[in-house]
């Protein structure tokens, strides 16, 4: 008869946290070489609000700024907001904030 082996919960949750960063790890890598192929500058992805508070003005003009390069591909603030990992409403607020312009299609 086989013994069966259980995690413990921290374990477990030890486990799973090595797992998600080996997952991030790679899923940044990936978009990196994506970027790096498609020469376009890479993607800044905001997951929470707590992040946003750690974003540096620059970084936050280089959203904006690449919110506006899909803009001018004709993608909706919606959809571009999306493409690069911000909420539209936080998009909006940034850009009121850092006295940027509504956008404008070229």
């Amino acid at each position: 008869m086989e013994s069966a082996t259980y995690e413990t919960s921290a374990e477990s949750a030890s486990n799973f946290m090595r797992w998600i960063e080996r997952r991030l790890s790679e899923e940044v890598e990936s978009n990196e070489k994506h970027a790096k192929e498609a020469d376009q500058p890479p993607v800044i992805t905001v997951v929470s609000d707590s992040i946003n508070a750690t974003l540096s003005t620059e970084e936050k003009q280089a959203v904006i700024a690449r919110v506006h390069t899909l803009r001018d591909e004709r993608k909706s603030v919606d959809k571009a907001c999306k493409m690069v990992g911000l909420h539209a409403q936080t998009y909006n607020k940034w850009r009121r904030s850092l006295n940027i312009p509504k956008y404008t299609r070229q």
